[in-house]
């Protein structure tokens, strides 16, 4: 399956990203590449049948797996404006100033970049593929197990996110760029 971070950033965060930072904008989706729109049918695949087997799991599992994103960008901003403000600044505009720097530093290691770039998302359709399948496959041997995978799987990020938070606000803001950013590659 996608690793926990993967399941961060599906089409739900999404939506409500370019409300709260607009860090989903048109040229940032140009740079992150195709992978979104895998990931997000993974998830709408997933919504479809928590929905069906479940209405109420699938209102706690919407509730619970949205907060967490409004909880972080709240506490962030509480803790520290500056920090919010300079997080989804970087958010936005890394993968734009990677392409800028790197093509005037070197036109070949641009060109090398962007062939792994390729070779990443390449990978990262086949690695989704088989998570798609492991869901199919999952619901279709035990509805049961599949609901307490999903939900198990976003209580386990929201309770990181608090303790973490909690521990350390620097540790937070890397964790969940790093959670953020992880859909665009496998690293």
């Amino acid at each position: 399956m996608c690793s926990a971070r993967q399941s961060t950033i599906h089409w739900l965060n999404y939506i409500s990203r370019d409300e709260r930072t607009g860090s989903g904008s048109p040229s940032q989706q140009i740079h992150s590449g195709p992978l979104p729109s895998v990931h997000s049918s993974v998830y709408t695949l997933s919504y479809i049948l928590l929905y069906i087997h479940s209405p109420i799991f699938f209102c706690i599992y919407t509730l619970l797996y949205s907060s967490v994103y409004t909880l972080s960008y709240i506490l962030l901003y509480i803790h520290s404006p500056i920090f919010f403000c300079i997080y989804t600044l970087l958010y936005s505009s890394v993968y734009t100033l990677t392409y800028i720097v790197l093509y005037i530093h070197s036109p070949i290691l641009f060109c090398i970049y962007t062939l792994l770039y390729c070779s990443v998302y390449t990978l990262s359709y086949i690695y989704c593929s088989v998570y798609t399948l492991s869901y199919i496959v999952l619901y279709i041997h035990s509805p049961i197990l599949f609901c307490i995978y999903t939900l198990l799987y976003s209580s386990v990020y929201t309770l990181t996110c608090i303790l973490l938070y909690i521990l350390s606000p620097v540790f937070f803001c890397i964790y969940t760029h790093l959670n953020s950013s992880s859909v665009y590659t496998l690293t």
